[in-house]
C-alpha cells in the first residue's frame, strides 16, 4: 500500500513528508501515528488514514479515507489531490481550520463518517 500511495501522491507538488504503517507508534490501545514525533509545525500537517484511531492524538489534522484493498480502479486518493493542492496554495496559517469543511465532504463521498472514535484515549 506503501507503493500506491506514494504512486498517486508524486503527482502531489508541494506534499512532501509521508508517514506510513512502519512509523506507528503502540500505545496501550493500538497503534498510533503520532504526529508530534515527526518536529512540524502541526498547523501545516494532514494525515490521510482509513483507520481514524491512527490520527487519535491529533484527530483534527486527520482525514479518514477509504480503505485501498489493491482494487485497480481506485481512485480515493486522486479524488483528494485538488483539495490537498488547494490546502498548500492557500497557505493557510492552520490547516486545521480548513479541513472540517473538507472532511464533511469526503465522508459524504465515501459514505463513512469523518472520526468515529467515543472517547480519545490518553
Amino acid at each position: 500500500m506503501e507503493s500506491y500511495a506514494r504512486e498517486v501522491t508524486t503527482k502531489f507538488n508541494g506534499i512532501d513528508h509521508f508517514l506510513f504503517r512502519q512509523h506507528a507508534v503502540r500505545m496501550k490501545h493500538g497503534l498510533v501515528k503520532d504526529l508530534s514525533r515527526i518536529g512540524r509545525n502541526l498547523n501545516k500537517v494532514i494525515i490521510l488514514d482509513d483507520t481514524s484511531s491512527n490520527f487519535r492524538y491529533q484527530r483534527d489534522n486527520g482525514i479518514r479515507v477509504k480503505a485501498w484493498r489493491g482494487e485497480p480502479n481506485d481512485t480515493e486518493l486522486e479524488s483528494l489531490k485538488e483539495m490537498l493542492l488547494n490546502l498548500v496554495r492557500s497557505n493557510t496559517e492552520d490547516v486545521k481550520t480548513n479541513l472540517s469543511t473538507y472532511k464533511e465532504e469526503i465522508s459524504r463521498r465515501a459514505s463513512i463518517p469523518p472520526f468515529e472514535l467515543s472517547k480519545i484515549d490518553e
